[in-house]
C-alpha cells in the first residue's frame, strides 16, 4: 500500500511539473510532435522508459493533447507500472471524455488486473455520459468479447453489477464528471430525441 502511495505522488509530482514546465519551455507544438514522434520509435523498439521521457517531454510542449497523455500511460504500462498508468489514462479522458483509445486501454489494464466488473463499469459509465456516441457501443461489444461474458448491453447492465456497489458508485461518479465536459452533446442529444419522440406520436 505504501508503494502505491508513493507512486500515486510521484504521478502528481510529474503533472505539476509539466504544468510548471510549460511556460518555459517556448518550443510550441512542434517541439511535442517531435518529440511525440521520437517516442513513438522508442516505444516501437521496446526502449519503454526512453519512451516514456520522450512522451513526457511532449505533453510539457502541449498538456491538453489527450493523445500524448495516452501514450505516457501506455509507456508506464509497459514498464510495469499499472497504478500510474491507470491514474494517466484518466487525466487522458479528462483532457478529452471521448478519447477512445484511453477508454479502451483503461478498460484492458483493469482487465488484466482481474478487475473485469470495473472495466465493464467504466465503458458503461462513458456509455451512459454519451449515450450518442456510437463509440461507446463498439468498445462494449469489444470489452464483452474480451471478457468472454455476455452481459446485456441496457437494462441488464444494472443486474449484473449491482453486486458491486462500491464500484458503481466511482464509476457514476466519473459519469458524471464526464457529462459535465459534454453538456453541450447532451443538450443537443435531448433535442433529437424529443423530435424522434414527437414524430412517433
Amino acid at each position: 500500500m505504501p508503494s502505491r502511495l508513493v507512486r500515486f505522488v510521484d504521478l502528481t509530482r510529474c503533472l505539476l511539473l509539466l504544468t510548471l514546465a510549460l511556460p518555459a519551455c517556448g518550443c510550441g507544438m512542434g517541439a511535442g510532435y517531435r518529440q511525440n514522434q521520437i517516442g513513438k520509435r522508442q516505444f516501437d523498439a521496446g526502449d519503454y522508459t526512453a519512451a516514456r521521457r520522450s512522451f513526457e517531454r511532449a505533453m510539457i510542449n502541449h498538456p491538453y493533447n489527450s493523445d500524448y497523455a495516452y501514450n505516457v500511460a501506455a509507456a508506464m504500462e509497459r514498464q510495469g507500472d499499472s497504478l500510474a498508468a491507470e491514474q494517466m489514462y484518466e487525466h487522458a479522458l479528462t483532457i478529452d471524455p471521448s478519447h477512445q483509445p484511453s477508454y479502451r486501454a483503461m478498460a484492458n489494464l483493469l482487465v488484466e488486473e482481474g478487475r473485469s466488473d470495473e472495466a465493464h463499469e467504466l465503458i458503461t459509465a462513458w456509455t451512459e455520459a454519451q449515450p450518442q456516441n456510437p463509440e461507446t457501443r463498439i468498445e462494449m461489444a469489444w470489452l464483452q468479447q474480451r471478457t468472454a461474458e455476455d452481459f446485456g448491453m441496457d437494462d441488464d447492465q444494472g443486474d449484473a453489477y449491482a453486486e458491486r456497489p462500491e464500484h458503481r458508485t466511482r464509476w457514476i461518479r466519473w459519469a458524471s464528471r464526464i457529462a459535465s465536459r459534454v453538456a453541450m452533446d447532451g443538450q443537443r442529444a435531448s433535442m433529437v430525441s424529443r423530435r424522434s419522440i414527437a414524430a412517433s406520436r
